[in-house]
């Protein structure tokens, strides 16, 4: 039996915790050499997208894909795409996109908390519905057992 106290249900709701800062958001298109870099007159550079809340969440599949660390909005990107901008008109609500302060450091530390907390309430409602949809599926396929 599992005991409640040894699960760490924050490593179980968040897969990719160290995307809050700008650094660690840029390292992540750097690990995988991100496929818009290269290009000469490029828009949609690594810096940009990092700056604009966006770690790299690319596969092999979809090698321009990006989320943002914050609001968890997952977008394919263009080479020809501003990456506030996208992020501006697909994620209006984002709490990252609200505070419009492109440099973290002079975020103030209520604003920085506040921002940890709405990813942090973002990533519990996703892990939530996720179990929802686990449990409903455990229920549909028990119900599909019961002789009719």
């Amino acid at each position: 039996s599992m005991e409640a106290d040894n699960v760490d249900l924050a490593a179980m709701v968040d897969e990719c915790p160290n995307v809050v800062f700008h650094e660690q958001r840029k390292a992540s298109f750097d690990r995988a050499s991100w496929c818009y870099d290269k290009q000469k007159n490029a828009i949609c550079t690594s810096d940009k997208l990092a700056a604009a809340g966006f770690h790299y969440t690319g596969t092999k599949a979809d090698p321009s894909a990006a989320a943002c660390a914050f609001c968890l909005k997952e977008m394919l990107f263009d080479d020809t795409d501003d990456p506030w901008e996208e992020h501006v008109s697909h994620s209006p609500s984002c709490f990252f996109v609200r505070l419009n302060q492109h440099d973290e450091k002079q975020l103030t530390m209520q604003q920085f908390l506040q921002l940890v907390a709405y990813r942090k309430s973002k990533l519990y409602g996703k892990w939530m519905r996720s179990q929802i949809d686990q449990f409903q599926t455990a229920v549909n396929y028990v119900a599909e057992m019961k002789p009719k």
